[in-house]
């Protein structure tokens, strides 16, 4: 277990103590990160796929262009702009978006609104519980009622603390729905782009040994540089050549085409080469 995952395995048990309802949280099926390669055909038991659904908030529309690079036209991958799963108009957006695409395969990327919201209080008796039934089985229902199968990354970590602990509270619910659901399967963002134990990285050694800038400079910690963002998007590749209904060849050099260079990057500014003189990603 990770230290983030046991400082809130320690954090849930001492605020549901004495509780009558115990806390699912704990538990959950979760898919290690691998690499992306072609799928075996032999190992198919699934149709062909031809569509993914990425839904989230900002950290997921970054990763998008990546995964669309990736696959070029062996699927179509849509965004859907969904930054929360528990206000009406967001579980709306999801329930529409998915019936109007019907997706074979969704990916799940929410964290900086959704722990923000007044519902998500894990301090509160019973409210592991209630969470689970009120907004993650449903949020399931919706998503799988074509019959899509689903992957959940879990945020990684935060420049705030308190945000860090959140995102792993909703990771805990996230596995907790692996383990209730079986077309639920969850991976941690943080394996990628965290040092080991989620201590954030501004700057991580490359495959070569060389320093890549992961995160954006922007005080936030959770939006990632294209480093980051390929770090994160072969683990989601991986995800999607496994439960594809054909083999997928990811495009020959995908981790460098234009979408990680200006203009179609935003904001290049925020990701100085990891040679500059070091920056931490809470200054201004």
């Amino acid at each position: 277990m990770s230290s983030r995952r046991l400082v809130v395995a320690l954090f849930l048990a001492a605020v549901t103590a004495g509780a009558a309802c115990s806390s699912a949280a704990s538990g959950g099926a979760a898919v290690g990160p691998t690499s992306a390669v072609p799928a075996s055909p032999s190992t198919r038991t699934s149709p062909p796929v031809s569509s993914v659904v990425l839904g989230g908030d900002s950290v997921m529309e970054g990763l998008v262009p990546a995964v669309r690079a990736a696959l070029g036209d062996q699927a179509d991958v849509d965004y859907l702009a969904a930054p929360t799963i528990s206000t009406a108009s967001d579980r709306a957006a999801w329930r529409s978006g998915i019936e109007a695409g019907d997706p074979d395969l969704v990916v799940v990327l929410v964290g900086t609104w959704e722990v923000l919201q007044p519902g998500f209080a894990p301090t509160e008796p019973g409210w592991a519980d209630t969470y689970g039934r009120q907004v993650m089985d449903p949020l399931a229902a919706s998503l799988t009622a074509g019959g899509a199968r689903v992957l959940w990354v879990e945020m990684h970590s935060s420049t705030r603390l308190a945000n860090t602990l959140s995102f792993a509270v909703l990771g805990s619910q996230a596995r907790a729905l692996a383990e209730r659901n079986d077309a639920v399967d969850v991976i941690d963002a943080g394996d990628a782009v965290d040092r080991p134990g989620d201590v954030l990285a501004d700057v991580l050694p490359g495959p070569d040994g060389t320093p890549e800038r992961i995160r954006r400079l922007d005080g936030t910690g959770v939006h990632l540089c294209p480093a980051g963002v390929v770090r994160l998007a072969r683990s989601v590749l991986a995800w999607i050549a496994e439960h594809a209904g054909q083999p997928l060849l990811l495009e020959d050099g995908w981790e460098v085409a234009d979408w990680r260079w200006p203009p179609a990057l935003a904001d290049p500014g925020q990701c100085p080469p990891a040679s500059d003189p070091a920056r931490s990603t809470a200054d201004p």
